[in-house]
Formats: structure tokens, sequence, C-alpha cells
């Protein structure tokens, strides 16, 4: 006998998720900036990140964020949440909520990055 069949309690369920990507991709891009604050934001169905920092940007903070329900295939660059490429940038209490990779360095020039008390 077939027990998936016969009992629905073994049958597998995945997660819905929604992948309509026609709609904003970012909420804040910091493109060759310096000394920048980002706090006390929350987003909502963004498809790649809530906050991304670009190469050429440096000291960089960003405190008390929180992403909720991303909407996007997960797959490739997306769901990259709280993405840092600058340099010396702190990401610190900061959530995200079903990011496919929440918290990422990127590129050659990404480096004295932290992420403190973060929660994926």
């Amino acid at each position: 006998m077939d027990r998936d069949k016969l009992d629905p309690e073994f049958q597998y369920q995945g997660d819905e998720y929604y992948s309509d990507e026609n709609h904003v991709s970012n909420f804040i891009v910091i493109s060759n900036s310096k000394n920048v604050w980002v706090r006390n934001i929350s987003a909502l169905h963004f498809v790649t990140s809530v906050v991304q920092s670009n190469a050429g940007s440096k000291w960089i903070t960003v405190q008390d964020c929180e992403s909720r329900e991303p909407v996007s295939q997960r797959w490739g660059g997306r769901r990259f949440i709280f993405q840092m490429n600058g340099q010396l940038c702190l990401v610190q209490r900061c959530l995200s909520q079903k990011g496919r990779h929440s918290f990422v360095l990127q590129g050659s020039e990404a480096s004295g990055n932290v992420y403190l008390n973060a929660q994926p």
C-alpha cells in the first residue's frame, strides 16, 4: 500500500510563495557615498535588496531595519536583503524574513563590513 495516497497527513506540502517580479526591486541603493546612515525602516515585498551599498561607498551604518515577505523568484541575485558591497559598513539589529541570502558581502571591494545582532 502507498501510505502517502491513503493518509493526507503524510503528503508533502511545500511552502507557498509569491514570485511576481513586476514591482520595485531595491528599496535603498547607496552608490559612491560616504558617511551614510539608514535607520528605522521597514520594507515589504521587495525583489532584491532593502539596503544595497555599492562599490565606492564607505562608512555606511544600517540600524534597526527590517525586511518582511519578499516577493520574487528564489534564484539568481534575488532576495539579497542587506547587501554590502562597499567598505567599513555596519549593519546592526536588522531583521530579514524569508531572505535567500539575507546578509551578503559581494565583490572584491567589500571589506571591513560587520553584521551585528542580525536576525535572518
